[in-house]
């Protein structure tokens, strides 16, 4: 493709995107598939090249995107209006500043809209392969550049400092020591949440509240192979 795109010069013009997702457990902590909260399963490349806009040069800007985020950054970087029914936010303002700059980007990007600190992580109802059976749940939970935190229907669940722990071994939530973290973490993902007026429900109650609550089947979640055809 790259040899076609030199042979035509269209190659500077031409934004190309690798992207997933999501990842795969592959036996991490036990568990298989994709919806896990863990790094095997959340973490995803992001690679994206526009030689005209970005120049030569890769550069990794030190920022969070949600997947949401793409389709409006994509657009902004075509220069193409965003149509107010997309989720997301355009940051591809922040990023070409961020890239082109030729010392840090403080006292350029930050002029605009930077990414959160953070990602945002959800399961608003498993299915599939997370089966009630085999831990399958609702949750909601924040990755930031060092913690990952997760709350589900019960309260915290999941606390992990990535620096001191990066393959995610020990889990912090029931740590006495880490009360006013894990109660940091809870606010700010509580205000995510309420960025995006989501109550953390049950998820039965999406299910019906979109019309699909028919289709739960006995393990408590909706089936994800060919046997599943919501007509």
């Amino acid at each position: 493709m790259m040899e076609a795109l030199d042979e035509e010069s269209l190659a500077d013009d031409t934004i190309l995107v690798f992207w997933s997702d999501h990842g795969d457990m592959l036996l991490s902590h036990g568990e298989l598939f994709k919806q896990r909260p863990w790094e095997e399963s959340i973490r995803v490349p992001l690679l994206i090249r526009f030689p005209r806009r970005f120049g030569p040069k890769g550069k990794q800007p030190p920022a969070f995107i949600n997947t949401p985020d793409i389709l409006p950054t994509l657009l902004g970087l075509c220069d193409m209006d965003i149509p107010e029914s997309i989720d997301g936010t355009d940051y591809s303002t922040y990023i070409s500043e961020y890239i082109t700059a030729s010392d840090s980007p403080v006292s350029t990007a930050n002029e605009t809209k930077a990414p959160a600190d953070c990602a945002l992580l959800a399961c608003q109802s498993p299915f599939g392969q997370f089966t009630r059976e085999v831990g399958g749940r609702e949750y909601r939970g924040l990755r930031t550049s060092r913690y990952t935190y997760v709350r589900d229907l019960d309260g915290p669940w999941l606390l992990y400092d990535n620096d001191g722990d990066p393959y995610q071994l020990t889990n912090l939530a029931r740590d006495d020591t880490k009360k006013e973290l894990i109660k940091e973490l809870d606010t700010q993902l509580s205000q995510k949440l309420a960025q995006h007026d989501d109550a953390l429900l049950p998820g039965i109650e999406l299910l019906k509240k979109f019309h699909y609550a028919g289709d739960v089947d006995d393990t408590g979640t909706m089936p994800f192979f060919d046997e599943w055809n919501p007509a």
